[in-house]
């Protein structure tokens, strides 16, 4: 079986949010609204994997809607934030 992914087009977007909302919604997880926003928000990074190993390949900014804090700090600021709250 061969599976094609590709990165959302910037008029795919709020389509594909929905997808992923409900999607999310389904395990019974709903009403955070920032969560919520966040998940919705499909088309800020493509990440790539190796389907047989699972190896992370690479990741880009597809659409920037931003600010993108997390991504800006080069993906360590939740590291930051979880560190300082759990001190």
């Amino acid at each position: 079986m061969r599976v094609v992914i590709r990165p959302v087009e910037p008029h795919e977007c709020e389509s594909a949010g929905q997808v992923v909302l409900e999607a999310y919604r389904t395990l019974g997880d709903e009403g955070d609204e920032f969560y919520e926003r966040e998940l919705s928000d499909v088309g800020a990074f493509a990440d790539t994997f190796d389907l047989e190993t699972g190896e992370f390949i690479s990741s880009e900014i597809t659409v920037n809607k931003g600010p993108h804090p997390e991504a800006d700090s080069d993906f360590t600021l939740f590291c930051e934030v979880i560190s300082e709250a759990l001190a």
